[in-house]
């Protein structure tokens, strides 16, 4: 099954295609799920307690970790929206006064106190409680309409996964709204009839290079508009006995 926890758009938004895209403004800023589908799918799958799963957070989020090049470079690019509000400021600040840069420790205490609230109180926290009102002030402090009945009226989806078979797999993938699924699945069944094993290795094979080429640059080979911030993070776990579990937070948005 797949839960759909994605973004929501404020019910007192008149005109969603006029939401500004890579521009700061309280528009921008959509009604999160993400907590919540953890939460959903916590109750039907986990085994773990709650307030467990969040132990690796915390413990980075208070420990810190060292700034590395990828995360540096993205700070040094995005400094005038770190820079542009108290808030910001305070998290990315490293104690010499300027923002963090490569190699740098950098911890978390605010989001250290907001793990700590949901692992003891659950995702709750982040519909109806402190994490939620500062929220909401937050958007419609920048212009935004959100209110906190779009908070409290979140509700995650559940939906079959679309699925195909791949010689002796069978293959998952996330359902619409998310198109990544549907992609993976185009592409496995243009390669499927060709014998790429026969070709040799794609980074020794022309031929088996193109193939794949020319199976998924349809839809991976697009221009991105790097200044709509389109961007993915996703956490894979395989238990022993051969189950998988993925967690994707996207915030790119097909043209």
């Amino acid at each position: 099954m797949v839960v759909d926890a994605g973004f929501n758009t404020v019910q007192r938004e008149r005109d969603p295609l006029s939401i500004p895209r890579g521009v700061a403004s309280g528009r921008s800023a959509l009604v999160p799920g993400f907590m919540a589908g953890v939460e959903a799918a916590h109750r039907r799958f986990g085994k773990l307690p709650w307030a467990s799963v969040f132990e690796p957070a915390i413990y980075f989020a208070e420990e810190g970790f060292p700034i590395e090049p990828d995360l540096g470079r993205a700070i040094e690019m995005r400094a005038d929206v770190l820079n542009r509000s108290p808030a910001t400021r305070a998290i990315f600040t490293s104690p010499d006064g300027d923002l963090y840069r490569t190699g740098e420790h950098l911890t978390q205490p605010q989001l250290t106190a907001t793990l700590r609230r949901v692992a003891q109180r659950g995702a709750e926290d982040m519909v109806r409680g402190v994490w939620a009102k500062r929220f909401v002030k937050a958007v419609r402090a920048e212009g935004g309409n959100m209110a906190m009945s779009d908070m409290r009226d979140y509700e995650v989806i559940w939906k079959p996964p679309v699925r195909t078979g791949y010689r002796d797999y069978r293959v998952f993938g996330p359902n619409k709204p998310s198109y990544g699924g549907t992609f993976i699945i185009e592409a496995l069944e243009r390669i499927e009839p060709n014998d790429l094993v026969a070709l040799g290795h794609y980074t020794e094979s022309a031929e088996a290079f193109y193939r794949l080429l020319q199976a998924t640059r349809v839809h991976y080979l697009e221009p991105v508009d790097l200044a709509a911030g389109g961007h993915s993070e996703a956490v894979i776990a395989i238990d022993e006995a051969g189950n998988v579990a993925a967690v994707l937070h996207s915030t790119k948005i097909p043209p």
